[in-house]
Parts: C-alpha cells; structure tokens; sequence
C-alpha cells in the first residue's frame, strides 16, 4: 500500500511540474540532444563543400560507405528547436546536399550506428 501511495503521489508532482513547466522537464530529461542528419552520398558533391557547411553551420561529419552523416550536439534542450530550424533551412537553400534524414535524439535513444558522435564529441 505504502508503494502503491508513493507512485500515485510521484505520478501527480511530476505531471504537475510538466504542466508547469515543460522546458525544464526536458532538459532534466535530456540533458545532451543529438541532431543527426543524414545525406545522400553523391559522386558529384565535392567533400569540400560538405566542410564549409558543417564548419559555417557549426556541425560534425562522418563518411561511411553509403552516406554522409552529419551531427551537432546540444548541451541542452533550451533552443534546439530554433537551431535545427535554422540548418534544415540552410540545407534546403543548398540543392546539391541530399538529406536522407533529419532527427533529433536523446542521448539514451542515440541509434547504435551513431554511438561514433558520442566518442567524437568527448574528444
């Protein structure tokens, strides 16, 4: 009974505090976002042009066989929003880069194939 309490009551000051306050929550659940895009790997687009986007835009990159990904790393959920906004802007401005995908992960959600950003990032 004394569970069951404590949950009921966890359950109410946390949905409480989303109501509230919703960015804070997710910063608290989030602390680090990954935006991950993935382009099209074309025989045409010189790999320096792909360096003067990431550096101008502030992103990483990694060449693997069948595409390019791109990646930045946010320390926190505050302002992701308007930043992603702004790149998936700038890549549809540039018809040469092909983006296959563009998302945004947790880092407790990071797909496996892209756990090469998280040792990028700490170096």
């Amino acid at each position: 009974m004394k569970l069951f309490c404590t949950v009921f009551f966890l359950f109410f000051t946390i949905r409480a505090a989303a109501q509230q306050d919703h960015g804070s929550l997710s910063t608290l659940l989030y602390p680090e976002v990954y935006l991950v895009i993935d382009l099209e790997k074309k025989q045409e687009l010189p790999l320096v042009e792909v360096m003067a986007f990431c550096e101008e835009l502030e992103l990483g990159w990694i060449e693997n066989e069948e595409k390019l990904v791109l990646f930045k790393v946010f320390p926190t959920a505050i302002g992701v929003e308007k930043h992603s906004l702004d790149i998936q802007e700038a890549l549809i401005e540039n018809p040469k880069l092909n983006p296959l995908s563009f998302k945004m992960y947790g880092r407790e959600y990071l797909p496996a194939r892209y756990h090469a950003i998280v040792s990028l990032k700490t170096l």
